[in-house]
């Protein structure tokens, strides 16, 4: 009776796991076919112009990566800091305190998602906002990374385009 509950957990991870894996190939493979993607695509190239043009080789992905992810770490840091003096503030809630900002920008970040906080009572309306999109673009940014590193696992030259994989994984 105490086996029944992880061994429906495990059954229903393993019927799962091969129809997730294709939906994950399609979204993330370039040349994959499908129409609902070429819509998205069009999109992510005009938005982001000539950072989705060209694939690129390990070190431009990782370079990528860890720019973009700096760049949200410092938005949403900055936000946590200055959230008494942004929009969406109807409760008139202070700054975080600095060294509580830096760890939950970094938490946040890196999809860990640690909280020495109390949400409501602690975050502007815009502070929620920012920590609740980090979690789904932190996620896509390690979507990506597996699937650059599959690729080249896989032999291939290029890896791909960070940008273009972050859009897939937040998108598809």
């Amino acid at each position: 009776m105490t086996y029944t509950l992880p061994l429906l957990v495990l059954l229903a991870a393993l019927a799962l796991s091969w129809p997730l894996g294709k939906y994950l190939t399609w979204a993330m493979e370039p040349k994959s076919p499908g129409t609902a993607r070429l819509i998205w695509e069009d999109l992510a190239r005009r938005l982001l112009g000539s950072l989705v043009q060209e694939n690129q080789r390990w070190a431009g992905y990782g370079r990528s990566l860890l720019l973009f992810n700096a760049l949200l770490f410092l938005a949403v840091f900055a936000v946590l800091l200055l959230q008494g003096s942004l929009p969406l503030n109807p409760d008139q809630k202070t700054a975080m305190e600095p060294s509580l900002a830096f760890n939950t920008a970094a938490s946040f970040t890196t999809n860990t998602n640690l909280q020495h906080y109390s949400g409501e009572a602690s975050l502007s309306y815009l502070s929620q906002l920012s920590l609740l999109w980090l979690q789904f673009v932190s996620a896509a940014t390690g979507i990506a990374a597996l699937a650059a590193l599959s690729r080249a696992m896989s032999g291939q030259r290029s890896v791909g385009n960070f940008y273009v994989d972050v859009w897939r994984a937040t998108t598809l």
